[in-house]
């Protein structure tokens, strides 16, 4: 059996020439708009490095003598056990 190719009539060269030609008919005009990314920014750079009220709660914690519980520090032993060995 012989198969011959035929690449210029491929499917997908089609596509991407339509693809390729409305590219090209998009007038110059079109500019995207990054008002939104502005906002992000400018309530990125609005917001603290440090957060007072999550730095207290999370010395409130560390304070109290049963934190983390107990059954939190023997399933995060079982897991890091589990990984050392391999299971």
């Amino acid at each position: 059996m012989e198969v011959k190719l035929n690449n210029s009539a491929s499917p997908v060269s089609q596509v991407l020439a339509r693809v390729i030609k409305s590219a090209k008919t998009q007038p110059s005009e079109a500019v995207a708009s990054f008002a939104r990314s502005d906002a992000l920014n400018r309530t990125l750079a609005a917001t603290p490095d440090v957060r007072p009220d999550v730095v207290a709660r999370a010395r409130q914690l560390v304070a109290r003598p049963a934190y983390p519980p107990k059954d939190v520090l023997e399933r995060i032993a079982r897991l890091m056990s589990s990984e050392i060995s391999g299971s």
